[in-house]
């Protein structure tokens, strides 16, 4: 995940390890008190959507970034940061992730979003096409749907989100090629950040969330002060909005794609699934009514192919 300011740190709680480490901001335990046995169980079962992405080079893997599984009609995408993609133009870094029984190498159509150069990407949407031979290994019912996707997200203050990713600290691997992956999550809850950090990084809540995240006040499941990892590694998961408190009650949907990590403003950033809805609807005329438009905002997005079609390959 990128950032604007670098922070060390150090993980200062042990959880199991077959469940995410999960903390949440102070301003939150009070409402959330009631509620976190069921924030923390939806926030595990959506893990399946999310996947692990490791760079390969030099015979090796070393984690690199998240992605999000999504299925449209006979679709199948991993839907990720455009600069986890941009990775593979690097030097001789191919990506890959896990599959129900080994690693699968990531090849296939890729797009992603494009800018002027010289100016930065605060769309940061990227994807690939997967072919049936990965789905297959991956498991088509761990996909998302349209429909667990909510594009009008009002992002008000007494909602309550979560950021699901994989921090390369936690997912560092003791052999080159491991025999199989076992994926360590953070889960993170927190409210979204306050309209003057919104100013400051010249973002807007229609086409962007800011999600508190905090390295020094943060607590785990058992109310204990923990300082979680840096967000590195989480460009490419996923947002969800659990519940907006005197609000409606309709049940959490992914709501944002994680892109970013503003550590001088203590906030992680993601781009609003509506920007991504409307890149595949522009390369994907045919899936275009599968994909809900937003009435927040009217969005254009550019695409850029990889000049080495099929994008991703090792």
């Amino acid at each position: 995940m990128r950032q604007t300011r670098r922070h060390e740190g150090k993980l200062g709680v042990t959880e199991p390890m077959d469940y995410p480490l999960t903390v949440v901001t102070p301003q939150t335990l009070k409402q959330m008190r009631d509620d976190w046995k069921s924030v923390f169980e939806h926030a595990h079962s959506v893990l399946r959507h999310v996947r692990l992405v490791f760079g390969y080079i030099n015979h090796a893997i070393s984690p690199l970034g998240s992605a999000l599984l999504l299925r449209a009609g006979s679709k199948f995408f991993l839907i990720t940061a455009a600069h986890v993609l941009n990775e593979n133009n690097v030097g001789q870094v191919n990506l890959v992730t896990h599959g129900e029984k080994r690693l699968l190498a990531l090849k296939g159509y890729s797009l992603r979003t494009h800018v002027a150069s010289g100016k930065p990407d605060q769309t940061d949407v990227g994807w690939l096409e997967l072919s049936d031979a990965i789905v297959q290994q991956i498991g088509s019912e761990q996909f998302l749907t349209p429909e667990d996707i909510d594009v009008d997200d009002a992002g008000l203050p007494n909602s309550l989100y979560f950021a699901v990713g994989y921090p390369a600290s936690r997912n560092k691997q003791k052999e080159k090629i491991p025999d199989a992956i076992e994926p360590k999550a953070l889960v993170y809850a927190a409210t979204l950040a306050s309209d003057h950090v919104y100013r400051k990084r010249q973002l807007m809540k229609e086409t962007h969330l800011l999600v508190n995240f905090s390295k020094k006040k943060s607590s785990n499941s058992s109310n204990q002060r923990v300082q979680p990892p840096d967000p590195y590694g989480m460009s490419g998961g996923g947002v969800w909005c659990y519940k907006t408190y005197g609000g409606s009650t309709s049940p959490p949907r992914l709501v944002g794609l994680l892109i970013e990590w503003y550590s001088s403003n203590n906030v992680l950033v993601a781009v609003r699934m509506s920007l991504v809805f409307e890149a595949l609807r522009k390369e994907y005329p045919e899936l275009a009514p599968l994909f809900p438009r937003t009435n927040l905002v009217n969005i254009t997005v550019n695409l850029i192919r990889d000049p080495h079609d099929p994008t991703i390959s090792t």
